[in-house]
Formats: C-alpha cells, structure tokens, sequence
C-alpha cells in the first residue's frame, strides 16, 4: 500500500552521476516521471507545542525544503515517528508554497535524494506536466493536449 513505484525510484536512481549531461537528462526523467501521476508521501509530525504539520529542513545558508518520500520505507528510514500522508507531485508543489519553503526535497535519507526548486515546482503547481517531445523537453498543460 505504501510501497515506492518502481518507475519512479529508476528515475530517481538515474540522477546518482557525476557527469552533468547524463544528470540533466536523467532529472529531466525523473521530473517527467513524477509529473505522470506519481504518488509522494509526506511526512507530518507535531512540533514541541503538539501541533501537526508538514516538514521541512534548512541548510546552512537558510534554504528551506519541503520534504516528500517515495514510499513508506524511505519515510521510516528518515524517521519512523513520521506519520504519511500521501500527494502527487501538483498536491506537493502547493504545499511548499504554503509552507513557504524554497523546495521540495525527495527521499533525504535515500536511496536517491533529488531536489527540485521553483523553475519546476512553479508550473507543476499551476497544472503544468514535462514532457519529452522529438526536439527536446517542454511544459504542457491539460487544456494544451485537447
């Protein structure tokens, strides 16, 4: 019931390279992946005055991100207290809006952490999917495929 799409941990595992055109086009991959549906999880948990809410982390120079999970086994490798709460990739781009955070982190603990930032998180939020066409990649709404 929680268990990772394999698809989508393939993707993700593609961007594990150290060579910056295999990286590009595999995060192009794996953004397309996650845009076709793809279910997230996202953990909540209650903070020190017992309220619920959603989690982020900060880095060293103050960026926030939103963290998401593939499956319920990279969520209770991160911390098992995490209650999921399942999303797609539209439902999560939101929520980083909401939360004011500056990106959406995907399985911080592994197997494959992969970040997207605003210039992806901002058309998924308003409907928008990537997508390979023959010369390249582009973004595509439901009403452009009508």
């Amino acid at each position: 019931m929680g268990d990772a799409d394999p698809r989508v941990r393939a993707a993700l595992a593609a961007c594990l390279t150290d060579d910056p055109d295999a990286y590009r086009n595999a995060y192009l991959e794996a953004v397309s992946t996650l845009c076709a549906g793809a279910r997230l999880f996202m953990p909540v948990m209650a903070d020190e005055a017992g309220e619920i809410g959603a989690v982020k982390m900060s880095n060293e120079q103050g960026s926030t991100a939103l963290l998401a999970f593939t499956g319920i086994d990279s969520l209770t490798a991160w911390d098992s207290r995490a209650r999921p709460v399942p999303g797609s990739l539209p439902d999560l781009a939101a929520t980083v809006t909401e939360v004011q955070a500056d990106a959406l982190l995907i399985d911080v603990a592994g197997p494959a952490p992969l970040v997207m930032g605003p210039e992806v998180l901002g058309p998924v939020e308003h409907g928008g999917k990537l997508v390979k066409f023959d010369d390249g990649w582009g973004w595509v709404r439901g009403e452009d495929l009508s």
